[in-house]
């Protein structure tokens, strides 16, 4: 097995154990569709549709020219 393979049976099962502790089970509630409550409410769509602040920005989609490109084969 490499790493990659135990890091995520690691994690699995650390989140395994997390959902069995507590105690009592809570019923799961299935997604509830609110799209059109949320259209139809003026205040709420104004909220969501004002900008945000940016938390994180890895540049992925910013323009690199090719000279400065390196690939490295081993």
């Amino acid at each position: 097995m490499n790493t990659r393979t135990i890091t995520a049976k690691t994690v699995w099962m650390v989140c395994l154990a997390a959902a069995t502790v507590g105690g009592e089970e809570r019923p799961i509630r299935p997604p509830e569709l609110v799209t059109a409550q949320t259209r139809a409410d003026p205040r709420r769509l104004a909220e969501l549709q004002q900008p945000g602040q940016v938390f994180f920005q890895d540049d992925f989609e910013t323009v690199v020219p090719r000279s400065r490109v390196v690939l490295e084969i081993s």
